[in-house]
């Protein structure tokens, strides 16, 4: 097996992003998870919020899903293109991407992408035409 063939990212996309078909009309821009841009938000909200990492109360539950759906909206989903919420077309800002990722499945579907090595692969470039 070749190592770089198998695990090697395009660094730049895991922070800038890349397009991703939703369906035929919607398209997201992803970055990875884990980058340093996320990883640097993510540290710094749990520290302002003093986090309890060991409260497992309805509460924190809520305050860290809050936390990291605003983490997301500012490091992981970068922008969209034919999103719609409740019929109403939304175009792309952070408070709007805050809106789209309180809904469970679309952070889901969203986390999916941003968590797969295989988004972020450098021989995928060509595939997804992004070379």
């Amino acid at each position: 097996m070749d190592i770089f063939n198998t695990y090697a990212t395009d660094e730049v996309a895991e922070v800038e992003g890349r397009w991703f078909p939703l369906d035929k009309k919607t398209k997201v821009l992803v970055a990875r998870t884990g980058n340093p841009n996320y990883l640097k938000a993510i540290r710094q909200r749990m520290k302002d919020a003093q986090i309890d990492t060991e409260d497992s109360s309805e509460e924190n539950e809520k305050l860290v899903s809050d936390l990291i759906v605003e983490t997301m909206a500012e490091t992981i989903l970068l922008g969209w293109k034919g999103v719609a919420l409740k019929g109403e077309e939304l175009t792309y800002s952070k408070a709007n991407a805050i809106r789209a990722l309180s809904i469970k499945g679309f952070r889901t579907r969203i986390s999916g992408i941003a968590d797969k090595l295989e988004s972020f692969r450098i021989k995928e470039e060509e595939e997804l035409g992004n070379a």
